[in-house]
């Protein structure tokens, strides 16, 4: 059967746009509808990334190479930016995000510690919505390190902060409260919480000559 002469599916009969041509000239007209789609929800979330920017000016900047700094309220973040470019301009060439550089809420250091922080896609989120959950993470990160997909985020704000009182200690604490009716005594420098059948224990973690934690337990009824 010649292509001219191929009929349309049922959906294809039915579709409610009203279309005329070959099969397939009807064909290649809803597939470039659909690329265009791609393309201008690309756009609208990219919009939405900038007004997320503009309207945080004060605690979202670019430095000198472009690549944006997040001041949240455990950390500062620097992502960048190019390598995110680069993934949306190819998504073939994308595996997962880059690290991020984490320092601390004093300010940026030489060194800082990294972390791989992932954002759950849904299905059809264009990728700059995507990045703009992102960088709301991170803005907002005393509610979202706690999240379980963040643990790569939890385990390098420990290795900054510890246990000790830090930017941490107001969403820990509601925490391990919650979880295992938990509280931290920071002038004795430990954090007591409950186990299971009426045990208590004791994390001692001001141990500057230790790199572990000292560990006590109370018995039931003792």
């Amino acid at each position: 059967m010649d292509a001219m002469d191929e009929p349309l599916t049922l959906d294809e009969l039915f579709d409610d746009s009203f279309q005329f041509g070959t099969v397939q000239e009807i064909r290649r007209g809803r597939m470039y509808k659909r690329m265009m789609g791609v393309a201008r929800a690309a756009e609208r979330a990219s919009h939405l990334v900038m007004n997320i920017v503009e309207q945080n000016e004060n605690r979202m900047q670019l430095d000198e190479n472009g690549q944006l700094i997040i001041v949240g309220n455990l950390g500062i973040y620097r992502v960048d930016l190019g390598s995110f470019m680069a993934k949306f301009a190819n998504p073939f060439d994308y595996n997962s995000f880059d690290v991020v550089e984490v320092h601390p809420k004093s300010g940026l250091v030489k060194e800082p510690k990294t972390a791989c922080v992932q954002v759950q896609p849904q299905k059809d989120m264009p990728a700059y919505d995507l990045f703009a959950g992102y960088i709301l993470g991170l803005l907002n990160d005393e509610v979202t390190w706690l999240q379980e997909s963040l643990s790569p985020l939890r385990r390098t704000l420990f290795q900054i902060y510890g246990l000790t009182r830090s930017p941490l200690s107001p969403s820990m604490e509601q925490h391990f409260a919650d979880t295992v009716n938990g509280s931290f005594d920071f002038k004795k420098d430990r954090f007591v919480f409950s186990g299971t059948n009426g045990w208590k224990w004791r994390l001692h973690f001001g141990q500057p000559l230790a790199k572990g934690f000292k560990i006590e337990y109370q018995k039931p009824r003792q």
